[in-house]
């Protein structure tokens, strides 16, 4: 039976998504999350910089002494992704964040963020010669999962002076995913057999962020870094269930089907040894001239151990990713009449290479990025909008993947602790 497994759950180099989200959320961890909040998505940025405005990004707490108003965001994510097989859309809360500034010296905040998703189907486009228990069979397999992996951060920063600030953030890990396998003729034309597993996660990522004035008090053009590593213990729960001989159709274990639910049990496995990633990132935020500012960024991404993830379901190797992004953000003069005027516009490409591959072929993106800011409000609220058009491609189909995704933030600021100016 535990071969079974091994050969149901590492099939299907040559499978099609036929619903649900993207193929390679089956492979390793599934796809990495590297942004949700829609000031950063509008300029195809990872988050490092290109937020609020020029000067603050929710997800880099070293730019967040430069707030006047503490600050409540939320985001939602949504979207297509479809080539000639399939099309399916999707939608998530993409971040949400709490930002309190203190005296603009100091400022701490929160926020739950999507990490990575394992939402898939899969089915075997074609039939597959496998071998088992010594006979050669004709398998159809229905792959699925769902779930994912989140975060919860809370950091903390400090602005030691006009040039210079650090910021440091803790990530905790949480999440559950679940796949089940449907094969069709183990036994005979029609018989059905079902696995199912699900997994549990935890850990925890520091991160050390700088920002730096590079020219000019206060900063118009500034630099930022960002290193994030794995830290302390991690741990993985998986949990199997038995196969069973799905023989009421219900694809769930009955007293109908074979063995008898009662007559077996689950397995469980906790595993501490798995990889995660070691992010390192620079970016420069250079003024080109009054509100128009140049926006660079690189992500290098590597894993802190060769462990293949145990939540893989296919077959894929890990190896090292990266991320470049060039952008334009043109700010919007908060104190002129005109509704033009005042708006945010950004505009940015990117590339990424992901950390899924397979035999030496890799999952790569190319993107376009557009948004917008409208701030209302004396304490500078925003309504940020985030569009990216992506072709995805990679070792498990021919064709590239379109992905059409649209962010819609809402950031509402208050007084709290903020520094105020003597009457």
């Amino acid at each position: 039976m535990v071969y079974l497994k091994k050969i149901v759950m590492m099939t299907g180099m040559m499978l099609t998504l036929i619903s649900a989200q993207s193929p390679y959320n089956s492979a390793g961890m599934g796809l990495l999350s590297d942004f949700s909040a829609a000031p950063a998505f509008g300029l195809g940025m990872s988050g490092l910089m290109g937020g609020y405005n020029h000067s603050v990004s929710a997800q880099n707490p070293s730019t967040w002494p430069e707030l006047k108003f503490s600050k409540l965001t939320v985001h939602y994510v949504g979207g297509e992704i479809q080539n000639h097989n399939f099309k399916t859309s999707f939608g998530s809360l993409g971040d949400a964040s709490f930002i309190l500034p203190i005296k603009g010296e100091y400022a701490l905040g929160f926020g739950l963020q999507p990490f990575a998703n394992k939402t898939f189907r899969l089915l075997d486009s074609t039939v597959q010669d496998t071998i088992f228990a010594g006979d050669t069979l004709a398998l159809s397999t229905d792959l699925s999962g769902s779930g994912g992996i989140g975060t919860l951060r809370t950091g903390i920063a400090k602005k030691f002076s006009d040039r210079l600030a650090i910021g440091v953030n803790a990530e905790f890990l949480f999440g559950v995913s679940s796949e089940s396998a449907i094969i069709i003729g183990l036994f005979s034309g029609d018989t059905t057999v079902v696995i199912t597993r699900n997994h549990e996660i935890k850990g925890t990522f520091l991160s050390l962020y700088l920002t730096s004035s590079l020219f000019d008090t206060p900063a118009k053009s500034s630099l930022h870094f960002s290193i994030r590593a794995p830290v302390g213990t991690r741990k993985l729960i998986e949990r199997e269930n038995h196969a069973f001989i799905d023989n009421d159709g219900d694809l769930e274990h009955t007293p109908w089907d074979d063995p008898l639910p009662y007559d077996v049990s689950s397995a469980e496995n906790n595993i501490t040894s798995f990889s995660l990633p070691v992010d390192l990132s620079v970016g420069v935020m250079y003024n080109l001239s009054g509100s128009t500012y140049l926006v660079a960024e690189f992500v290098s991404r590597r894993f802190d151990e060769e462990d293949q993830f145990p939540t893989s379901s296919i077959s894929s190797t890990i190896d090292p990713g990266h991320r470049l992004a060039l952008g334009l953000l043109k700010e919007g003069k908060t104190e002129s009449r005109s509704l033009l005027k005042r708006l945010h516009y950004r505009i940015g490409f990117f590339d990424r290479q992901h950390y899924i591959s397979n035999n030496g072929k890799s999952v790569t993106e190319q993107g376009l990025a557009l948004g917008i800011g409208i701030p209302f409000g004396v304490t500078r609220n925003q309504i940020d909008i985030g569009f990216q058009y992506v072709e995805r491609s990679g070792f498990l189909s021919f064709d590239s993947e379109i992905v059409n995704q649209i962010t819609i933030g809402l950031t509402l600021g208050d007084v709290w602790l903020a520094s105020r100016k003597r009457r």
